[in-house]
This record gives structure tokens, sequence and C-alpha cells, in this order.
């Protein structure tokens, strides 16, 4: 036997035990040699641990079980043929919505959303995740109650949900999401402005966007952040207003354009951007001034 296997198997073999204090020790173990070896991680894999991490994750009590169980997923994830593996588990959703909403620990919520991410890192496992039952939702969840660094990891999970045309729809329209997102705008929190816009500049490239924005004060927080938010906050203001327009025909073109001081607004970026937000505002400027 590979000397890798022979090192994991007793680690792995302890995850499958009645023992509260032999589950704790092999899943501690397997997630320090995870983190820092490839190799270790494909033995981790071979030899069935993934599905018996799954089931801690959902079944233990245990809060430091359960969060090291998680990180453990997370450290295996990094390896590419893994996030197959996991994605692929029955159920797998159901305990990563679990873990996001009711984790025993900040820690285990914040690595679920980590773990999220990381398997969308494989474009076609995004269709998969954004249309989870509950994944969305109890992303939000983590966004609203989460520490920093939660929301932080939601957005980025959010993110890559937004990335692939087929999820947008559903994501838009997630109840409170939005609302969520303007609150986080409006609120210019340290490090969560440009996530929040660059979920946005993706979420608003459908039609469904103006319907769901009707009502809500997006847009105009939005062309506010153009004007004064950071460089990149300015790219992704931009970014979001284009897709938003182009995605959203006359009746999104007429929004925006009936913002104060829009056109202006995007002749500064052009002037003082950098070359993406140049090409976002000369794009905008291109659909609001012929329209």
């Amino acid at each position: 036997m590979d000397l890798k296997l022979r090192l994991v198997l007793p680690l792995v073999s302890k995850l499958a035990s009645t023992s509260t204090d032999l589950q704790r020790e092999g899943v501690r173990e397997l997630r320090l040699l995870a983190k820092f070896d490839p190799e270790n991680r494909t033995a981790i894999a071979k030899v069935g641990a993934i599905p018996l991490l799954l089931k801690l994750v959902s079944s233990t009590p245990d809060p430091k079980i359960q969060e090291n169980s998680i990180t453990t997923l997370l450290n295996l994830s990094i390896s590419e043929p893994n996030k197959t593996v996991i994605i692929n588990e029955p159920a797998v959703m159901d305990v990563l919505v679990h873990s996001l909403m009711a984790g025993h620990t900040m820690e285990t919520r914040e690595n679920s959303a980590a773990l999220v991410t990381s398997l969308m890192t494989v474009e076609e496992h995004r269709p998969l995740v954004g249309q989870g039952d509950g994944v969305i939702e109890a992303l939000l969840d983590l966004l609203l109650n989460g520490s920093a660094r939660g929301k932080k990891d939601a957005l980025k999970a959010l993110f890559c949900i937004a990335t692939c045309a087929e999820n947008r729809s559903l994501l838009i329209r997630t109840s409170g999401l939005m609302d969520m997102l303007t609150s986080l705008l409006m609120q210019r929190l340290s490090g969560l402005v440009e996530d929040s816009l660059a979920v946005l500049s993706q979420a608003l490239a459908c039609p469904e966007s103006v319907e769901v924005v009707s009502g809500i004060p997006t847009i105009s927080v939005i062309m506010d952040l153009l004007d004064t938010g950071t460089s990149r906050a300015r790219e992704n203001a931009a970014a979001a207003l284009l897709n938003f327009c182009m995605c959203g025909g006359p009746q999104a073109v007429e929004q925006v354009m009936n913002m104060k001081s829009c056109v202006s607004s995007l002749y500064s970026l052009l002037e003082t951007g950098s070359s993406r937000g140049k090409g976002k505002a000369s794009a905008l400027l291109q659909i609001l001034l012929v329209s």
C-alpha cells in the first residue's frame, strides 16, 4: 500500500467510529494533512473520507468536529479532482445549506461559504450550486448575520453563483437579497462595497432586473458610488449599470439616464478611471447617448 494511504487510512477510519474522542482526533489530523500536501488530499479522498466528513458536518453535535470536518473538506477541495467528488456526493447541497445556516461556530459557517466558492471554480458546478434548494437563502442569512469575514465569504459565493447566466433570475428574485446588497452599499462598510457591487454587476445582467429593482433605490445608490466611490467601486458601478442597461432594455436605459449627473460621472470615469473603468464608461455612454 502507498505510504500516503497507510498514513491517512487509520485517521479516516476514526471518522466512522462511535467514539466522539476518536472522531475529534481523526478529523483534527486530517484537517492539517489536507492543508499543506496535494498528495495527502488525493490519498484522503481515495480512501473514502469525503462522505464520512459530510456525514459528520450534518450530524455531529460537537462544534469542533463539525468545524474541522467542513474545513477538511475545504482543504480537500483545493485539489481539482476532489471538487467533482464532493459535488457528486448525494445530498451535498443539503449538507452545505445546513452548515451555512446552522453551523455550530462562525468558522464553520464561514468555511462552508468558502467551500461553496471553491466548488464553483469549476464552471460546470455553478448551475448545480446556484440552483440547489436553499443555497442562496443560506448565503443571504450569512450575509445578514455573519462576521465581517463571513459577509465577505458570502459575497464571494454569491458572485460565483451570479456569473452563471442560468442562476441570475433565481438570484435576483430571492426575497431580501437585493435589499441587503443595496443596504450594504448605503452603509459603505469597508471592504464590502466593492464586493457587493461585483455581485450586483452580474445579477443585474438579466431582463428581470428592471422589475426587481423598481421601488428600491439600488440604481441611484450605484450611481452615487460611480461618482464618489473608490477606483474599484467606480469600475464595478459602471459595470453594473452597463449590464442593467444592456439586459433591461429601454426601461432600464431611461431609468439610468434620468439619474442626476449620470453623464458627467461617466465622462469623469472616462478621463480618470482605470482601463477597465474607461471601457465600461465608454460602452455605457454609447448606449445612453444614442437612445
